[in-house]
């Protein structure tokens, strides 16, 4: 059953025993406290939304979050320390956010409850939250975050551990470098291979980041577009990705 809700809301308390229940307990959520006054309040001027019954990914779980966010006319970077409204998200998307996941359990707790954004929190462990992270993608790079975004909303994996975890590579250029590495645009989705971690198996997004990290020891990528970094990436990895 699809779940409507007319805004975004924040709990009143951060990590509270509801939402520990369900990401570190795993109980079943009880979705009728999302919009209970003794639990919650509302994010003034957010907008509503829906959430699906049906697995979606997490481009367009990011786009419904960020179209209620945006109804407020503030910038969506305002959001970014509002912990207690994204563990509100991470709960009323909870069922979402379990489909696709390794186990019976939803894992690392910094997924759900973030941290806040440096220089209070670290990099790594602020960008490991899976729906912020999501929708801070979409808000930069529009259609270009499907590369990252293109699996369940649940879902890390290394296509966003391996290209998130450094500062310096999150950037507009790079998304477009990746796209172009790694996207299929007739089959939107990934290239066959690019998740192979091992190199028996092929030269993977680990192998590319890798060596894109090797290169910015010897050139400023920075100043360059993605296709002159592609010029620069090992004959293999432009082999199996025919660039």
């Amino acid at each position: 059953m699809v779940s409507k809700y007319k805004k975004i809301y924040r709990f009143k308390k951060e990590r509270s025993k509801e939402f520990k229940d369900v990401f570190i307990n795993d109980n079943q959520p009880n979705f009728n406290i999302l919009t209970d006054p003794n639990f919650v309040e509302e994010i003034p001027k957010t907008g509503s939304f829906e959430v699906p019954d049906t697995a979606i990914n997490a481009y367009d779980g990011a786009e419904i979050i960020h179209t209620a966010l945006s109804k407020s006319g503030l910038p969506i970077a305002t959001y970014d320390n509002e912990i207690a409204m994204w563990e509100w998200l991470s709960y009323a998307f909870s069922l979402q956010l379990k489909i696709g996941i390794r186990g019976d359990k939803y894992g690392d707790f910094n997924r759900f409850s973030p941290v806040k954004r440096p220089p209070h929190g670290d990099w790594k462990t602020f960008m490991r939250h899976q729906l912020r992270t999501s929708v801070h993608l979409f808000e930069r790079f529009g259609n270009d975050a499907k590369v990252y975004l293109y699996d369940g909303m649940g879902v890390h994996g290394d296509m966003r551990e391996q290209t998130l975890q450094t500062f310096p590579l999150v950037n507009q250029e790079t998304c477009k470098l990746f796209n172009k590495i790694f996207w299929d645009d007739a089959e939107q989705n990934i290239k066959p291979g690019a998740k192979d971690n091992k190199l028996k198996n092929g030269y993977g997004v680990r192998f590319v980041v890798a060596s894109i990290k090797r290169l910015r020891l010897t050139y400023n990528l920075e100043q360059m577009n993605a296709d002159e970094v592609i010029k620069l990436l090992p004959e293999k990895i432009k082999t199996q990705y025919n660039l």
